[in-house]
């Protein structure tokens, strides 16, 4: 396999980064705060390695998580109707309850979805049109323990992987520290269509200099 990381340039310098901390960084019930602190450490050494950090507002990514879940369980739902029907407990409980609420959506429900999409991959559009990069948290908690899980909380809340699902925009998510409990914490890097390098040298970038991926959980 080849060693695609000689061909990777080690920079950031004059990347300009925007930050809709609006969406991703305000408080909120179901955002974890030491999330947020961790990825605000992420941005300051992207800052400190040569980045430009600017502050954008995307106007509709409060109306993201609606339309994504209409998309995506729709469509789920029409592949998946057959077995869904024919062979239900092959499926994941949660994935099949997941999966059925799509049958429950109209047809006017997906259009509706579809011009919000629309709305969305616009303003997105125009602020890539004025940065390089956008960077987030990329969930709103930390990766969780085994004990006490709740398969129940990425569904509660706003998401944060949701605008890329659907703007279809490239994005990566790296290990960017881990919480006092030791629980890790990815910080999200996203790019314009089709410039998977910009996003993949600036992750490469980071890596390389906080070298998160050499730790482990204490537990």
């Amino acid at each position: 396999m080849p060693d695609y990381s000689l061909s990777l340039k080690e920079d950031v310098k004059g990347l300009t980064i925007g930050v809709p901390r609006h969406f991703f960084f305000d408080p909120h019930p179901s955002v974890n705060s030491e999330v947020v602190a961790t990825v605000e450490k992420g941005l300051t050494a992207l800052q400190d390695l040569g980045a430009n950090l600017v502050d954008v507002t995307i106007p509709s990514l409060d109306q993201v998580r609606a339309a994504n879940i209409v998309v995506m369980l729709s469509e789920a739902f029409a592949f998946h109707e057959k077995n869904l029907k024919t062979r239900p407990m092959e499926f994941g409980e949660m994935v099949r309850a997941r999966f059925r609420i799509g049958g429950l959506f109209s047809s006017s429900d997906y259009i509706q979805a579809q011009r919000v999409r629309k709305m969305i991959k616009r303003d997105f559009a125009n602020v890539l049109k004025k940065v390089d990069l956008l960077v987030t948290p990329t969930m709103t908690q930390p990766a969780p323990a085994f004990e006490g899980y709740d398969s129940t909380s990425t569904v509660r809340g706003p998401s944060f992987t949701a605008p890329y699902n659907v703007t279809g925009l490239p994005a990566i998510s790296i290990p960017c520290g881990f919480t006092a409990g030791g629980l890790p914490v990815g910080m999200q890097i996203a790019g314009k269509p089709f410039d998977e390098p910009t996003v993949i040298q600036a992750a490469y970038t980071y890596q390389q200099h906080a070298r998160w991926y050499q730790q482990r959980p204490s537990f």
